[in-house]
């Protein structure tokens, strides 16, 4: 019973030496050394104009950035983040439709930064994505309690995202010996879903 045993051991272990010179003089060689990995926070409150109340929005992403060979040059970032609006609003392209109360989802940015070899850039933003949650009760301001205004839905309420804005990234030295540094963007734009400017800063490790 053994026989059969040592011979698929005997079978595995010649292929492995046959294979492994192989692997070793093929090794995967990385050709995007020029785009390096960030983590970021990201926090923002935008200012509806037909609204008393903001849209304040709280979100956790990474993203990998284009150096230029030139400091002049012209770079650009791509980051995907998870967005968390506690108060969120209705779906602007939808009408009557109900508050979302609080909502999450993912979002997509894309930053074209000037001069990114440089400890301070000037970038324009864009995102787009959308964010999504149950529908909320509407509230008598007098009372206080929930009063229902029509059939209620418990489907998932849907809402797009879109924005744009200005920033400035101002990058750090080197902390300690590692090659990390850490970067704040403060920014401004405008969501015109909701007809919102908005004011955001970002802090990460680049």
């Amino acid at each position: 019973m053994k026989f059969p045993f040592i011979s698929a051991t005997v079978l595995f272990t010649h292929l492995l030496l046959t294979v492994s010179p192989s692997l070793a003089q093929d090794q995967l060689e990385v050709v995007d050394e020029s785009l390096p990995l960030y983590g970021f926070i990201k926090t923002s409150n935008a200012i509806p104009t037909d609204s008393t109340e903001d849209v304040v929005a709280m979100s956790v992403g990474i993203g990998i950035t284009h150096l230029p060979k030139a400091a002049d040059g012209v770079g650009s970032n791509i980051a995907l983040r998870l967005a968390w609006i506690p108060d969120a609003p209705a779906n602007p392209l939808v009408d009557d439709a109900p508050e979302v109360g609080s909502a999450w989802g993912p979002i997509f940015d894309w930053q074209v930064m000037m001069s990114p070899r440089r400890r301070v850039s000037v970038f324009t933003n864009v995102s787009f994505g959308f964010i999504y949650g149950k529908p909320q009760n509407n509230t008598d301001d007098q009372s206080g309690a929930n009063r229902v205004t029509g059939p209620i839905d418990d489907k998932n309420q849907v809402v797009p995202v879109l924005e744009g804005g200005l920033g400035l990234r101002v990058l750090s030295s080197k902390l300690g010996s590692s090659k990390v540094r850490l970067f704040v963007s403060p920014e401004l734009g405008y969501v015109p879903g909701i007809d919102a400017p908005y004011g955001a800063i970002t802090i990460g490790l680049l």
